[in-house]
C-alpha cells in the first residue's frame, strides 16, 4: 500500500456499522458513514490515502455469529479533493474510489 508521495501517510480503518432494520438501511448506512469519515480524515492534511474496512455481524451456515469485513474503500487525496461532497451519491464510491470491495452484496 501507499502513494507515490514521499514519507505518505496512510490511514487504514476498521469500523463496526450500526445495526438497521433491513440490509438495504445497513448498505445505505455504511456508504453515508464513508462520507463523514473521510470528510473528517482528510482534514488532517498529512493523509494522502485512507482505507476504511466497513464490518458487520454475519450469520455463517452453523449459525455462529461474528464481525466480519463487508465493504472496502480507499480513497487518495486527490480524489477527496475532486469529490463535491454536497452533491456526491455515496453510492459510486464503486466508480470513484481507487479500491472499492463488497465482501457481501449490498441490495441496490
Amino acid at each position: 500500500m501507499g502513494t507515490d508521495i514521499e514519507n505518505d501517510n496512510i490511514v487504514i480503518l476498521t469500523l463496526l456499522g450500526s445495526e438497521n432494520l433491513t440490509a438495504k438501511m445497513k448498505a445505505n448506512g455504511l456508504f453515508e458513514d464513508s462520507n463523514v469519515v473521510f470528510q473528517s480524515l482528510f482534514e488532517n492534511t498529512d493523509v494522502e490515502e485512507a482505507v476504511l474496512f466497513w464490518q458487520l455481524p454475519v450469520t455463517d451456515s452453523t449459525g455462529n455469529t461474528s464481525d466480519k469485513n463487508v465493504l472496502k474503500i480507499t480513497l487518495t487525496r486527490d480524489t477527496f479533493e475532486n469529490i463535491n461532497w454536497e452533491d456526491f451519491d455515496s453510492h459510486d464510491y464503486k466508480i470513484v474510489a481507487e479500491d472499492y470491495e463488497e465482501l457481501i452484496q449490498f441490495p441496490e
